[in-house]
This record gives structure tokens, sequence and C-alpha cells, in this order.
């Protein structure tokens, strides 16, 4: 059984498909944590990613993180706007981790 807040996260959620080609590639989640995009980008490229990605939890269930450098990879393909200026954020922490070994150490996990 499904708790009632996550119920009602999921009835929340604005969900709205983009057709490109007659196929869709991609869902546009907005839920009361904000935007949340996915994008299909093949099983083959999915696994790839899956294989680096970090697990954490998010309320209650575990997801699969994709590592930064898989992020900006991912951003850059999108090629929107928004997605270049993740680009250049994601670099900015990505080039501080690699200066602070504590950090560094997390980005490895």
């Amino acid at each position: 059984m499904v708790p009632a807040d996550r119920r009602r996260t999921a009835e929340l959620a604005d969900v709205r498909v983009a057709l490109v080609r007659g196929v869709a590639e991609r869902l546009e989640f907005t839920t009361d944590g904000g935007a949340l995009d996915c994008d299909d980008y093949g099983r083959e490229r999915f696994d790839q990613v899956a294989s680096r990605a970090v697990s954490v939890e998010l309320i209650g269930l575990p997801v699969l993180v994709a590592a930064i450098e898989d992020l900006i990879d991912l951003k850059r393909q999108a090629g929107r706007a928004m997605d270049m200026h993740d680009v250049h954020l994601l670099t900015l922490v990505q080039d501080e981790a690699r200066q602070d070994p504590a950090i560094h150490r997390l980005s490895e996990r």
C-alpha cells in the first residue's frame, strides 16, 4: 500500500508529454518539489548512466541519481537554454569537487 503523502504527490504531478516524431521522448513533471524532466535516451545509454549512478532515498524510495559527468553530458544533449545554464553550474561544482578531497570522495560513492 502506498502512503497517502506519496499518493498525493503522484496525484499532484502535472504530466505533459512532448511528442517528437510520434514518439514520447520527454516527460515533464511539475511537482510540489519543482520541475522534473525525464528524457528517453534509449536502453543502452540508460544502462551506461545507471551503472555510474548513486542511489539516494527520496520520500522513502530508492532513486538513482546520475553521476555529475553524465548529468553534464545529458544536459548538453538536451541543448535548451536552461540546460546549458545547468551545464555551466554543474561544471563549476565538478571543478570545486576535484579541488576538495572531501567532496571528491562523496562524488565517487
